[in-house]
């Protein structure tokens, strides 16, 4: 298995054909010799926006870590009246600014987009997927829509002065995934409930065309375990709940259109142990 890391190539690396260009991967060859500023492109209703931004799982189950709760609750109680730091970027956010797109930012993975300076977040708060980056200075940041024949789910890198801020999206509400335990048996299954915010991406790289993003998770999921029964599997009925962290492996293969969850790792349930999660296939 090769990893590159997209930090390390240049776009004479990428027109050497050291790794594979198509439009699938366009955040590896930003290049352009055009301005795209157009008028009118910026089509954000105000009155929309979502002023509260995300709450964490801890307002629902109690359990998160302290340290991390008290950023979040100081984050809601200065929402009328911010301190400056907590309206720039945050540790777990990438920048979009003018002609500056954060080089770990790519099409097919699914994003919260907050506005700089403020706690407003785009798209009514909700994650959506990144469909392209547009060439030229200003580049043209098209979002998935709520219709096919017309989307007005996009922006220009430079349509605001202060820019914006993007936070990654691996887990959603309703995910199922296969447990895998040390032993590399298939235990039973989870059911994702609740995921707390934010999702932290830890690290981007290249693997065989796959674009690969490792995203730190915690999350709520219902757990329905498997009794062995002559060498079988058989379903048991009831269901535990457990609220548990892991790293999400987040792969857009080359020619999809979205990446997808292979597996999170690194997973602890008090009634199993270590284990993994896949996919449900």
């Amino acid at each position: 298995m090769s990893m590159v890391n997209v930090n390390t190539h240049t776009p004479l690396d990428m027109e050497l054909g050291i790794f594979h260009n198509d439009a699938d991967e366009m955040f590896l060859r930003r290049l352009s010799v055009y301005a795209t500023i157009r008028s009118g492109d910026l089509k954000n209703d105000v009155s929309n926006r979502r002023t509260d931004g995300h709450k964490s799982l801890a307002d629902l189950f109690k359990v998160w870590d302290i340290k991390e709760q008290a950023e979040l609750d100081c984050d809601e109680n200065d929402h009328d009246h911010p301190l400056p730091e907590q309206l720039e970027m945050r540790e777990h956010e990438l920048l979009v600014k003018g002609f500056e797109i954060d080089s770990r930012i790519a099409p097919g993975f699914r994003y919260n987009v907050r506005y700089i300076g403020t706690n407003e977040y785009l798209f009514n708060g909700e994650a959506r997927r990144l469909n392209s980056i547009g060439l030229g200075y200003g580049r043209r940041m098209t979002f998935q829509g709520n219709s096919l024949n017309f989307n007005d789910c996009f922006f220009w890198s430079d349509s605001i002065p202060n820019g914006y801020a993007l936070n990654i999206q691996a887990l959603k509400e309703g995910d199922v995934f296969i447990i895998v335990d040390a032993d590399q048996q298939e235990v039973g299954s989870v059911e994702v409930q609740k995921v707390d915010f934010p999702q932290i991406e830890k690290d981007t790289f290249i693997d065989d065309n796959a674009v690969v993003k490792n995203v730190k998770v915690r999350f709520a999921c219902f757990l329905k375990m498997f009794n062995h029964h002559s060498q079988n599997l058989m379903n048991v009925n009831t269901q535990d709940f457990e609220v548990v962290e892991g790293t999400a492996q987040l792969v857009k293969e080359k020619g999809s259109k979205e990446a997808v969850v292979r597996c999170i790792n690194d997973v602890h349930f008090s009634s199993i142990g270590n284990c993994t999660l896949h996919s449900d296939p």
